[in-house]
């Protein structure tokens, strides 16, 4: 689980891997509501994604948004976000699968 953005309602618990999660890569994911990080031992935030406009289905992150420049760079990362637009390869990737908002 790689550069994603995952929101829960708060106080409920974001998903958790319960037992033997030792094959599991998680890193640079951004977490918001729920009740706390689910993972301590890896590169993970807990912020406010500030969406563009998460009521009307605009989940692209806003300038100034935490998710800029802060995944992780992995072998397999798709070279487009989920718009088709090109990720950059000069600086770090944006978490989740849309690119930058205004």
């Amino acid at each position: 689980m790689l550069n994603n953005i995952i929101v829960a309602p708060e106080n409920k618990p974001i998903n958790r891997v319960n037992g033997n999660s030792k094959d599991i890569l998680v890193s640079h994911n951004l977490f918001w509501g729920g009740d706390g990080l689910p993972f301590s031992n890896s590169p993970e935030l807990l912020a406010d994604p500030c969406f563009v406009n998460a009521a009307a289905g605009d989940f692209r992150p806003k300038l100034g948004s935490p998710a800029l420049h802060a995944g992780g760079f992995f072998e397999n990362l798709p070279i487009r976000y989920q718009d088709g637009g090109m990720r950059s390869v000069d600086s770090a990737p944006v978490i989740g699968a849309l690119p930058t908002g205004n």
